[in-house]
């Protein structure tokens, strides 16, 4: 059964539906495991996105395109029929980790692969969803850290603003946390009343809630306060004011070793 989440002023928002977009980048059992725990403890069914991105395909028809191995430091050349072969393959992966781990954790799932810019790819396939997992674009390794491993010392870092969607947010993080040692959670805002909506959704016995006063929603400035302080999840209010910034998402991207969550 899907959990309903009441925001603040009586709005419900209930969370049915999550998509989790991975390419291949960012494929690791890692990042399947945080989208399986995160679908599960919210009761949600889960969708696996997989974007062959269509840039990485044009690159590829260039004809000084190579790739050097690593081991060998010898270089070939790249063609777009290789790199197809390849999508094939690590979609393959993906679907097949993604429904083993599902199976465990009971949790329903599909799987859908696309092709096209991954950022515009996901906004035009996310429609149906309530959230929004986008996996790092750095690989997660066993070491990283990730959700299904919460590392005490990385917050959970969201941005507030006010909306419904944000008020959501809080809600989801704590469902999210149930565990009974201290949670840390730093709040990114500009919002006048941001401390006291956000305070009493948390008890200050158990959790260890920061403000720190944010002027916009401005990726820029997002990107350089979780350069100074790594996370352990990032949760953004999604509208289209974030969209607009399409080059510096991406640099928000490659900047992350954690998951980004969207709230729709």
């Amino acid at each position: 059964m899907p959990v309903t989440i009441p925001g603040m002023n009586d709005v419900s928002h209930t969370i049915e539906h999550i998509i989790v977009s991975v390419d291949a980048c960012g494929f690791s059992s890692s990042a399947m495991e945080t989208a399986i725990s995160i679908a599960s403890r919210l009761q949600a069914d889960l969708c696996g996105l997989f974007v062959e991105d269509s840039e990485l395909l044009e690159l590829a028809k260039l004809p000084f395109t190579r790739e050097i191995t690593l081991h060998t430091r010898k270089y070939r050349d790249l063609s777009s029929d290789s790199i197809e072969r390849n999508f094939i393959v690590l979609a393959s992966q993906m679907r097949h980790t993604l429904e083993k781990l599902a199976k465990i954790s009971d949790v329903a799932c599909s799987f859908r692969t696309i092709r096209g810019s991954r950022l515009e790819s996901i906004i035009r396939e996310s429609e149906d969803f309530q959230l929004i997992l986008m996996m790092p674009t750095k690989r997660l390794t066993e070491h990283s850290c990730h959700y299904a491993n919460i590392s005490h010392s990385r917050p959970i870092v969201l941005y507030y603003d006010g909306s419904i969607q944000a008020r959501s947010a809080v809600r989801i993080i704590k469902l999210l946390n149930t565990d009974t040692e201290m949670k840390r959670l730093l709040v990114l805002s500009s919002f006048p009343s941001v401390e006291a909506e956000v305070k009493e959704q948390f008890p200050s016995d158990g959790y260890q809630v920061k403000y720190q006063q944010i002027e916009s929603h401005y990726i820029p400035d997002l990107i350089n306060i979780l350069k100074q302080q790594p996370a352990t999840l990032v949760f953004l209010p999604m509208d289209d004011m974030l969209f607009k910034q399409h080059g510096e998402f991406r640099i928000l991207q490659n900047t992350l070793s954690c998951p980004l969550v969207l709230v729709r």
